[in-house]
């Protein structure tokens, strides 16, 4: 009787870890996602109203945002949501919002310079930010440069550009071709 009652038991757990995995995966993602633009809109309307130009806004203010929104990683969340979930997402929906102002102040394209001054302050904080779950900076150069970006970029140099910046960062030597889809034109 105690040997069924302790099977009946283990498949139970694993029919709940799963939802469990994917709660978290789920709650990850949206907290990345409102942090980011809640940021970025914020930060925005705070300092438009003062009557700063966006150009400045977003040159100037915008790229210590990203870096600071990873102090609102959950120690909860596991290395794999860190890096699947949250981290992407909170990429994204930072570049969608700033895209998106972009837009609504008419500038059709972002600067290979916006994209330097933001990834790479970003990826040098998440070796101290994720010091607890052991992830390498190259696992996060690796993340970064595998996902897809919601921008436009004004000029055809920004993967040399990027490149030179993340070689001199990182001491990393990636080619030229690994940069195609952070510089999407």
């Amino acid at each position: 009787m105690n040997k069924k009652k302790l099977i009946t038991l283990f498949f139970s757990v694993l029919l709940v870890m799963p939802s469990v995995a994917c709660s978290q995966s789920r709650d990850a993602r949206e907290v990345a996602d409102k942090i980011a633009r809640a940021s970025v809109r914020t930060i925005y309307n705070s300092l438009y109203k003062e009557g700063i130009p966006w150009e400045i806004i977003r040159d100037e203010h915008m790229p210590k945002m990203l870096s600071r929104s990873l102090r609102s990683i959950r120690r909860d969340y596991s290395s794999d949501i860190i890096m699947n979930d949250f981290l992407p997402t909170l990429i994204r929906s930072y570049y969608s919002e700033v895209d998106k102002i972009n837009r609504e102040n008419s500038f059709t394209c972002v600067e290979d310079t916006f994209i330097v001054r933001t990834i790479v302050p970003f990826i040098q904080e998440c070796k101290i930010q994720l010091g607890p779950w052991n992830i390498s900076v190259s696992r996060v150069v690796d993340m970064v440069l595998n996902i897809s970006y919601p921008y436009r970029v004004c000029r055809s140099e920004c993967p040399s550009r990027v490149q030179s910046s993340f070689a001199s960062a990182f001491n990393y030597d990636f080619p030229v071709s690994r940069f195609s889809r952070i510089c999407a034109n």
